[in-house]
This record gives C-alpha cells, sequence and structure tokens, in this order.
C-alpha cells in the first residue's frame, strides 16, 4: 500500500496504517513529552494518532513534498504540516521553527537516508540544531540497507531504549 491509500483508509474507515504501529508503540510505551515534531511527515497520520492517544499533545509536521500537505488537509488530518524541505539551505528555517513550536518529542519514521545520506557534516549540524532547541526524546525509526527489518530506536535524555521490531511487530532487545 502506497502513501495515498494510507490516507484514503484512514479518512474512509479511521483506520491507521500498520506501518506505523512499531513507532507509535515505542513512542506511547517510552515517550514522557507532549510536544511532537514528526520530520518527513507525509500527510501527517502519525501525528494524527499521537493526538487522538493525547487529545491535548501539540504536534507538528513537517514535510517537504507539497501534494502530500495538501491532500492531507483536504483529507482532514488534524496536525499542523509545515511545508519545508530539510537541507543545508533550510536548516536556519527548521531551527526557527523547532524555536516557534518548542517540541520535546522529534518523530523520524524512515526519513534519515533522504535528508543526510552520507552526508554526515549535515547530520552533526541537524543533530546540533536538535539539541539546542532543547528536544529531550527522540523517536526514529529506519531499515538498514539490504534488510526487511525495521530498527526503532527511542533515546531520552533520562532514559535510554532501543529494539528491533520485525514487520509484525514482534521486537527484541538489541545489545
Amino acid at each position: 500500500m502506497r502513501f495515498n491509500e494510507h490516507l484514503q483508509e484512514w479518512a474512509r474507515l479511521g483506520r491507521y496504517p500498520a506501518i506505523h504501529d512499531a513507532m507509535f508503540e515505542a513512542v506511547a510505551e517510552n515517550a514522557s513529552g507532549r510536544r511532537f515534531l514528526d520530520l518527513c511527515c507525509c500527510h501527517g497520520l502519525l501525528g494524527q494518532r499521537v493526538k487522538r492517544q493525547w487529545p491535548r499533545a501539540h504536534v507538528v509536521g513537517v514535510e517537504g513534498n507539497s501534494a502530500y500537505v495538501e491532500t492531507a488537509r483536504a483529507a482532514g488530518v488534524d496536525v499542523w504540516i509545515e511545508r519545508l524541505t530539510v537541507n543545508h539551505a533550510t536548516l536556519a528555517d527548521l531551527v526557527f521553527l523547532m524555536a516557534r513550536e518548542l517540541p520535546d518529542v522529534l518523530l523520524a519514521r524512515r526519513c534519515f537516508p533522504e535528508l543526510f545520506g552520507h552526508d554526515l557534516e549535515f547530520g552533526g549540524m541537524f543533530l546540533q540544531a536538535v539539541r539546542g532547541a532543547g528536544i529531550g526524546e527522540v523517536s526514529l525509526q529506519w531499515r538498514p540497507r539490504g534488510s526487511s527489518r525495521p530498527v526503532r530506536a527511542l533515546a531520552s535524555g533520562a532514559r535510554r531504549q532501543q529494539s528491533c521490531a520485525s514487520q509484525d511487530g514482534r521486537g527484541g532487545q538489541l545489545p
């Protein structure tokens, strides 16, 4: 199922994509913050799910594809999505957004390879910006090249937890 199909299923049936289950479970089990920045959010359905779980949560999505932003708004997604492609030229805009929204949790589902690729310098600049914004918890999910198993990690200043989850959501501890 592709992204637009996930949005249509949510709009029609109120069903959230299963691809978000492991990430949402990690946040539900471990995150203590309630101000979320959902990076590379596509249609914002992960953030929408967070708001459904915690109605007082403040969620802002960041998405570079304007078509995703427009179709999310048309479908009734109740998460503000900032249209922003994150790169060297727009890092200051992201810093401004974080200063304005004051997130304490960063959600990033399978977007870092697209953002950084092999550009470790930009990755470091991004992490410094996140730290400088006061974000204390980061929930990441990515898929190593050549692997069918997504890996998720949740880290916070007070507590660190890493686990891996297979496609069906079963998890196990990483060393």
